[in-house]
């Protein structure tokens, strides 16, 4: 799961219909001060990573207290959330001007993911608004600082066995001495055939650091 939370003073949402205008069959939905999340899903996400993100966003700690300092969690302010769903989330652009939107998670476990989600917030004690799954959604929001913090289970969570796609792993850089002795090595290994007799030297293995 990957949501973006953000501290608001105040938060809406409105569904559009096809004609763009307000869908009379859905409640616009308000908040005051508390947390406005996007949610997006993907398909291997589960009860574990409800549950650990959960805990996470009840406890963070990024209201103000008497001091001014940020030390007070939404339960602590008595705050509120409005959670939206956002498939979006996932986009990958690492190809072409169109984004990719194939690590999102399928409709049906989407939603079904994010209702369970919304539920378990509530467990908590935190009044809970939402918008319309797959609507076309207007929100509104006053973010209050700003603070905005990206959560996601697949990187923070902790067991997570995977990294998230095009997450890069950075290689310690190659000192002169590493990358010259490979390069002789391997220019030795390859200079002449091997004569009757003689013994093959392996080609040298390639440092982490130029693979």
């Amino acid at each position: 799961m990957r949501v973006v939370v953000q501290r608001v003073s105040e938060a809406s949402v409105d569904v559009i219909n096809e004609l763009g205008t307000l869908d009379p069959t859905f409640e616009s939905q308000q908040i005051g001060p508390g947390f406005m999340i996007l949610v997006g899903v993907t398909d291997e996400d589960g009860d574990q990573q409800i549950a650990w993100l959960t805990h996470k966003i009840l406890n963070l700690r990024v209201f103000e207290d008497e001091q001014g300092k940020m030390n007070r969690s939404i339960q602590d302010i008595g705050g509120e959330i409005l959670s939206i769903s956002q498939f979006t989330l996932f986009a990958d652009v690492r190809k072409g001007n169109r984004p990719s939107f194939i690590k999102a998670g399928k409709p049906e476990h989407a939603d079904i993911t994010w209702i369970k989600f919304n539920e378990a917030l509530r467990s908590g004690g935190v009044p809970v608004k939402e918008g319309r799954f797959g609507a076309h959604m207007r929100v509104g929001l006053v973010n209050d600082g700003p603070v905005t913090i990206i959560i996601d289970t697949e990187i923070d969570m902790p067991g997570s066995e995977h990294r998230a796609e095009g997450q890069v792993r950075m290689q310690k850089p190659c000192t002169n001495h590493e990358r010259d002795s490979y390069r002789a090595c391997r220019l030795s290994a390859e200079a002449k055939p091997a004569k009757a007799g003689q013994i093959i030297r392996p080609r040298p293995e390639r440092p982490s650091c130029l693979r």
